[in-house]
């Protein structure tokens, strides 16, 4: 968990973000949507989610049987795949992924930032005008032993 204290106007304000490698979104929801009912954003690697089931976050964390607490309209959802370049007849389990979900607020606004990577998803938090946070929540995948690439492809 990470507390943010962010000056604005002669106010401060404190955002609440939580970072979690869910290894596999579908198997984590319950507990993402446990951290986003108290937190304002969360940060999510390894979603395991190929590119056309991004559509199915949303209502998989706002449906969550024993947590009534998050309505469709109280978040929105950035997400990236990380599996666009796979071969579509690709059968084993998916991998990397990232996504952002952001609990609205009435005093901040989030907008996506244009990033040329579906290792990195981007998030600009303004208040007003002003930018007051960027969250990135970037996948980094860890090579051990031999055959491993020897750069990142970020």
């Amino acid at each position: 968990m990470v507390k943010l204290s962010i000056r604005t106007l002669n106010t401060f304000k404190t955002l609440k973000h939580f970072v979690i490698n869910a290894k596999g979104l579908k198997q984590s929801s319950l507990y993402i949507a446990k951290l986003l009912s108290d937190a304002d954003t969360v940060s999510i690697s390894e979603t395991w989610m190929r590119p056309g089931e991004l559509c199915i976050i949303k209502p998989t964390l706002t449906n969550t049987p024993s947590l009534n607490v998050l309505n469709d309209e109280d978040i929105v959802i950035y997400a990236k795949s990380g599996m666009t370049t796979t071969d579509p007849c690709y059968v084993g389990r998916p991998y990397c992924g990232v996504a952002a979900a952001c609990k609205q607020r009435k005093d901040m606004q989030y907008t996506e930032l244009d990033i040329m990577s579906d290792r990195i998803i981007g998030v600009k938090v303004c208040n007003n005008s002003d930018i007051v946070e960027i969250i990135l929540c970037v996948y980094m995948p860890f090579y051990n032993g031999g055959g491993s690439p020897d750069r990142l492809l970020c």
